[in-house]
């Protein structure tokens, strides 16, 4: 039987979209794969954005701290925290996602959001605190710019 390999996109530029009544969002069509694809939701660290990742990606995660040079108890609690918060959404046929809500209240995100891709996944932000995070972090990005020759 002869299986189709559909490669995770490259999720890259800003869209700005809104959250319908519903508590869905529109995943931008260049960053879509298929008809319908799962995708998982977690709030980053610090609560300011949900980080949104293919299944790969999320997987990859567990492998990278498994592989980590670090004490078994850290790693433990890493996957431990990170795969609990994990909520899985899927995309429907329209290209919509639902966005659990209480995640949405912990990250502040109202109705109007930036998706902001970042090569393998990609962030949902609310509008005000993405310009402002943009904004505070012009410096690292020119740095690290430069230090590559970009």
């Amino acid at each position: 039987m002869e299986t189709t390999f559909t490669p995770t996109p490259v999720y890259a530029g800003e869209f700005r979209h809104a959250i319908d009544p519903k508590g869905r969002v529109t995943v931008p069509s260049k960053w879509r794969r298929a008809e319908s694809e799962d995708l998982y939701v977690i709030p980053d660290q610090q609560n300011q954005y949900l980080i949104i990742m293919p299944p790969e990606e999320f997987k990859a995660i567990g492998q990278k701290i498994e592989k980590a040079d670090m004490e078994e108890g850290r790693k433990r609690i890493f996957l431990r925290n990170f795969y609990s918060q994990a909520q899985p959404t899927t995309v429907d046929r329209q290209g919509r996602m639902l966005l659990p809500e209480d995640y949405c209240a912990r990250v502040g995100l109202l109705q109007d959001v930036v998706l902001a891709g970042g090569l393998v996944r990609f962030e949902i932000w609310n509008p005000e605190r993405w310009q402002k995070t943009i904004e505070e972090k012009q410096n690292v990005y020119c740095e690290v710019a430069d230090s590559i020759g970009l």
